[in-house]
């Protein structure tokens, strides 16, 4: 789970650095489920 850990981090990075916008908000969520399909996929 180091990858999901690490997609957190970086967009509440981004939060905190910028304003960020709800369509980036938005494909921040599509890449961490696709990371988790595939890591659950995998397993």
């Amino acid at each position: 789970m180091a990858i999901f850990k690490y997609v957190v981090q970086r967009s509440g990075q981004s939060y905190h650095d910028k304003r960020v916008s709800p369509e980036e908000l938005h494909s921040c969520y599509i890449n961490v489920m696709l990371i988790l399909t595939l890591t659950y996929s995998a397993a």
